[in-house]
């Protein structure tokens, strides 16, 4: 595939997923993911319920706000 975001992401899942062939994903389009927020969610790392929200940029990830939920509400 010619070096293009499309080609590199081609490239990328072949080589994640090697019993897939590149010829087979001319059916497919590739596309950059581009999010501007992010909700993470790790129960292990932050507890039962929490949830915290991040606004993502080209050079950073700030963290936004963090959302406790409660069983009884």
């Amino acid at each position: 595939m010619a070096p293009t975001p499309a080609g590199e992401a081609a490239t990328a899942y072949v080589e994640r997923f090697p019993d897939f062939s590149e010829s087979a994903l001319s059916a497919y389009r590739f596309y950059r993911f581009r999010p501007h927020r992010m909700k993470i969610f790790n129960e292990s790392a932050l507890g039962s319920g929490v949830f915290v929200t991040a606004r993502v940029s080209p050079s950073k990830i700030a963290w936004e706000r963090t959302d406790v939920y409660d069983e009884g509400n």
